[in-house]
């Protein structure tokens, strides 16, 4: 080979040489490049590792990771604590604290998170170790593989044992309570500030005849009578704007079968927080009996005042008439004296004065002319379908007729009349 062929091939190889020495360096110095990120990932797992170590842990409520069969694999400080076992000492599987009622519930929630995937709001009994009672509350759902299928499960625990015991107490206290409201002889409502019923007791409902849901569809409004006074209004409309905290007054409501009913009522009020009114509170008294005896009380101790000392029927007759109709709200009210011997009535009535009758008349044999022959009362509630009814004043729709029975004798009648149908009751 000639000098000249080797001096080409040395210093081909000397290029060759020299390469390989720069592409060792450029490896060598990507060795460290990957050498320092692989620390600075390492540094960043490590540091993220710890955070949700410290998440973990720090959790108020107990959380578990588990397997499938209900092994628990992981749980933090609040789940050993609850729980009173630690996975890491011992074997802990949740089939095992099922509180013996809630066994159905618990293994239908377990079967639906490995279907469905999770469940929430999982409210029932365990054991803990000492066996404890305690109810908890689970949200829970599973961990997947990397193809989707469902591997572990973790969940968060919370303890609502307290909360558990409170609304038991709640709602005994609120039986105890509506115990003693339905079955207290004031009638008891609660209405909003629209006046509309919100709820009802039994008394307040026998009251009026309604229901606890008719009467929902109702406002105090639609049940008062008509001729409640403007001070009432005035009242409510203080309690409204804050000026009233409460009244008491005497009120008159209407009943279902429109019967008018007599309350001493006392209301008051419920604030919000910013002292607008939110609810009425109402005790309701029944005192329609009490007023009508007062009534008639006052009825009579008139009455007595006003014929003490006289001695002419007309003007007694005259007297009683007025007060009758004063105290009834009839029409007209007449006393007819009745002689049986002679089959004579004598009408005495401050509208139309003094009349007669003759029984003997064919003509004068109307409601007045039984009941003083029988001696039983008559209500005629349209007297434009009774052939009994002989007219005398054309306003006249019904009539009431009640003897005045003296010795077992009738020797008068007391004659109600109204330009009303269906106006006169039993009580009349």
């Amino acid at each position: 080979m000639s000098k000249e062929k080797i001096k080409i091939l040395e210093n081909k190889l000397q290029l060759e040489v020299k390469k390989r020495e720069e592409l060792e360096n450029v490896l060598q110095e990507k060795q460290e490049e990957i050498l320092e990120v692989n620390a600075n990932l390492s540094k960043l797992i490590d540091n993220q590792t710890q955070e949700l170590e410290s998440i973990f842990e720090n959790i108020i409520d107990a959380y578990v990771l588990m397997d499938l069969y209900g092994n628990v694999l992981k749980m933090n400080k609040a789940a050993i604590d609850f729980f009173e076992y630690d996975c890491n000492k011992e074997p802990f599987n949740v089939t095992k604290i099922i509180y013996e009622k809630d066994t159905e519930y618990a293994f239908d929630s377990f079967s639906k998170l490995q279907t469905v995937g999770y469940f929430k709001d999982y409210k029932a009994r365990i054991y803990t170790k000492s066996k404890k009672v305690k109810w908890v509350q689970i949200n829970a759902k599973t961990v997947n593989d990397k193809d989707g299928k469902p591997t572990f499960a973790h969940g968060i625990v919370r303890d609502i044992s307290n909360t558990v015991k409170q609304n038991l107490l709640f709602e005994n206290q609120k039986k105890l309570l509506d115990v003693i409201i339905n079955n207290s002889p004031l009638g008891i409502v609660l209405a909003d500030n629209k006046k509309r019923f919100i709820k009802t007791n039994n008394a307040f409902q026998k009251m009026l005849g309604y229901s606890e849901e008719e009467l929902k569809k109702l406002t105090i409004t639609d049940i008062s009578a008509k001729n409640n006074n403007e001070k009432i209004d005035d009242q409510f409309s203080k309690l409204t704007n804050n000026e009233l905290n409460s009244f008491s007054t005497v009120k008159e409501y209407v009943s279902k079968t429109n019967d008018v009913v007599i309350s001493k009522i006392n209301i008051s009020a419920v604030k919000n927080k910013n002292s607008s009114l939110k609810y009425l509170i109402g005790f309701i008294e029944d005192i329609t009996e009490e007023s009508k005896r007062e009534e008639i009380l006052e009825f009579l101790n008139g009455l007595m005042s006003s014929i003490l000392g006289k001695t002419d029927k007309t003007e007694i007759s005259f007297d009683i008439s007025q007060k009758i109709i004063d105290l009834l709200g009839f029409d007209v009210c007449e006393i007819v004296f009745y002689n049986k011997n002679k089959q004579i009535l004598n009408y005495l009535s401050t509208k139309f004065g003094e009349e007669f009758a003759d029984l003997e008349d064919a003509n004068e044999r109307g409601i007045v002319a039984i009941v003083a022959k029988t001696g039983e009362p008559i209500i005629c509630n349209d007297v434009s379908k009774d052939d009994r009814y002989i007219s005398a004043y054309p306003t006249t729709k019904s009539e009431i007729t009640v003897p005045i029975i003296y010795n077992d004798e009738v020797i008068g009648i007391i004659n109600g009349e109204s330009s009303q149908t269906n106006f006169f009751t039993k009580e009349h």
